[in-house]
């Protein structure tokens, strides 16, 4: 984990990481923007807990965490859109 933070310390961002970073529509109320916000991170950390009480389900959880970060990326990096 230091590994991680020293890279991204060194290499990262401070304001656009991937959750305060996502795209929304430009029609979506700001009180919707950040429930949906806040239930991204909690089913980030529920995958993540998932890990420690059943090891044989780490596979499922890592698949839609690492998915996810690979598009909010490709999203970012102007590669693709979201709508």
């Amino acid at each position: 984990l230091r590994c991680a933070d020293l890279a991204t310390e060194r290499y990262g961002d401070k304001t656009n990481r991937t959750i305060n970073a996502l795209p929304f529509p430009r029609d979506l109320a700001p009180s919707l923007q950040q429930s949906q916000r806040e239930f991204y991170s909690f089913m980030q950390f529920g995958a993540a807990a998932v890990c420690f009480v059943d090891v044989s389900a780490t596979f499922c959880a890592v698949l839609g965490i690492q998915g996810a970060s690979f598009l909010m990326t490709l999203v970012r990096k102007g590669k693709i859109e979201s709508r």
